[in-house]
């Protein structure tokens, strides 16, 4: 990458006296000022599960180690030599955010006042084995379950999951960990009491616990104990299960007797679909006084040919695929042949509040839907207008644009 020198000695004294000037403030704290900032405008593309041009900018260390295409992003002491000051501005080969909106002015200083002090880490450490147990055990979980939605601009709740920074500062309902506390159910509860409070009287709840974040015993027995304590902490609560694929036909079956007491409204996707599974869970369902609990698929990685089997006589009777991923055009080509069929629909709307609005007011306008997911979140610069919940119903707006108003430019 080509460097500009500066023209003119008028110039070099200028940007001298701006870095002294930068140099007499208060310390840059890297934990408080820098990492948030980063977290909400590049760590997006530039972590260790993603790192977009081989560069990692969740820590200082690799941001002096740098990528494959820049090398060393910062020099200490030095912002307007530093690659990810240049980077800032329009023009330059490598211009960032790519496909974003340029970083403010204010944004950039405050980039160019930390390096310039000497772009120290004051970062909390942790002791080698600490260290070495998150980046083996937790960091890959985070990085292949979490950060589809929470990285970046609009991360899910405001919660940024691609730091430790962000881990403990949490979005919009407070920390997601508490250190020395797992916090466990009573956490749960407490994420089910704010829903409650703000209107739902449905909530979905993720299991699958055994199959990716604990060992498989112990983490049905957590779905199961989950389950039932929310029901008996929300009685009046339709419950719907959402299994993310991470059961087998047995552990399913399993989970469904641990919670005997319990109504379910819906079962999502407990494994990946086959005729031969799902037909064996349906007749467990009918079986033990469950057969209205709707059997919903489609969203991860469908299989068509399966799906359009499966509904055939209602063993699989609501679809799933993602409003967005799926799209428009094909939900309307299949839906009016879904209703004649008296299969449900629900398109698939997790990741954005936006997506429940879009869905709303498909579903309003052709029908056949039994429910819509609900995603609670503030993000996009979107003001969501006349969209909103009122005794535990949303009410889409009948406003041009999904009644969405962009902010003014």
């Amino acid at each position: 990458m080509r460097l500009r020198y500066l023209p003119t000695f008028l110039c070099i004294v200028v940007v001298f006296v701006v870095e002294h000037a930068f140099a007499q403030a208060d310390p840059m704290s890297f934990e408080r000022e820098i990492l948030p900032l980063l977290e909400k405008r590049c760590n997006e593309c530039h972590h260790p599960a993603g790192t977009d041009g081989g560069l990692d900018l969740t820590q200082r260390s690799t941001m002096i180690s740098g990528g494959d295409d820049l090398g060393p992003v910062i020099v200490p002491g030095k912002p307007n030599v530093s690659p990810l000051v240049q980077v800032l501005h329009e023009g330059g080969e490598y211009f960032m955010p790519k496909d974003g909106d340029p970083l403010e002015k204010d944004e950039i200083a405050l980039l160019k006042k930390w390096i310039a002090e000497g772009a120290r880490d004051n970062t909390p450490s942790f002791n080698d084995d600490e260290i070495a147990f998150f980046e083996r055990e937790v960091r890959p979980i985070l990085f292949d379950g979490c950060l589809k939605c929470h990285a970046g601009k609009d991360a899910e709740s405001g919660l940024q999951l691609t730091s430790r920074h962000g881990i403990l500062a949490g979005g919009d309902r407070g920390p997601a960990v508490v250190l020395g506390n797992p916090a466990g159910i009573d956490k749960v509860l407490e994420n089910c009491r704010w829903d409650y409070d703000y209107g739902y009287r449905q909530f979905k709840v993720k299991i699958g616990r055994g199959n990716r974040w604990m060992p498989a015993k112990a983490g049905l027995k957590r779905d199961i104990d989950v389950v039932n304590a929310i029901h008996k902490a929300f009685p009046d609560v339709e419950i719907l299960v959402d299994g993310n694929n991470g059961f087998t036909v047995e552990t399913m079956i399993g989970f469904l007797d641990g919670i005997a007491d319990v109504p379910v409204f819906w079962i999502e996707e407990p494994f990946h679909e086959t005729v031969a599974d799902w037909t064996r869970l349906r007749d467990y369902l009918v079986a033990n006084g469950r057969k209205e609990t709707l059997r919903a698929d489609g969203e991860a990685k469908p299989d068509f040919p399966v799906l359009e089997e499966l509904q055939q006589d209602h063993t699989l009777n609501v679809r799933l695929e993602d409003i967005c991923g799926h799209g428009f055009t094909r939900w309307r080509q299949q839906l009016p042949r879904l209703t004649k069929e008296g299969i449900g629909v629900s398109p698939h709307t997790w990741g954005t509040a936006l997506k429940t609005v879009y869905t709303a007011h498909f579903v309003g306008a052709y029908g056949n839907a039994p429910t819509i997911e609900g995603v609670t979140t503030k993000g996009g610069d979107v003001d969501f207008g006349e969209n909103r919940i009122v005794d535990a119903q949303f009410h889409p707006s009948n406003q041009p644009g999904f009644g969405l108003a962009l902010p003014a430019q």
